[in-house]
């Protein structure tokens, strides 16, 4: 009988809340425990600047998202495209930095409609260069973007 998984290994690997080489390691140790996160915020993709989010003011400058009041960080502004390119910039393969991304975490959630490209599943995908540039967005099999 196949051993069922205990745990998972969630990881925010934007290149802010974890160093390339915690991710590459921890890909390493954990195999296909690996998946990765989002805590991006509401201030995603709304560039640099001050924003208030929950009610506390933050500062926006690049990836990172700090609170004005201490400087921790508060949250992230990078989407999971975004994590998937920075886990593949810092050395983690291709095929487990998009299995972390997509099936590895519908799998954890028992979905079995979303997170592959087999018949039945919901027709949600990306396209990108080589350079992991992105393309195109489609939802459902309709593009959305660009």
């Amino acid at each position: 009988a196949a051993a069922k998984r205990l745990a998972r290994v969630e990881l925010v690997a934007d290149g802010v809340h974890l160093a390339p080489d915690t991710v590459c390691g921890t890909f390493s140790l954990v195999d296909a425990a690996a998946m990765f996160v989002s805590d991006a915020t509401a201030a995603t993709g709304l560039g640099d600047g001050r924003y208030l989010l929950g009610g506390l003011a933050v500062e926006v400058r690049g990836r990172t998202s700090r609170l004005v009041d201490g400087g921790s960080i508060a949250g992230s502004v990078s989407p999971i495209f975004d994590i998937v390119r920075e886990a593949i910039r810092s050395g983690v393969a291709r095929s487990e930095a998009f299995a972390a991304a997509t099936s590895r975490p519908a799998a954890a959630l028992g979905l079995t409609d979303v997170g592959t490209l087999d018949i039945g599943a919901h027709a949600d995908v990306i396209t990108m260069t080589p350079d992991l540039d992105l393309v195109a967005v489609v939802r459902s099999g309709e593009q959305i973007a660009p």
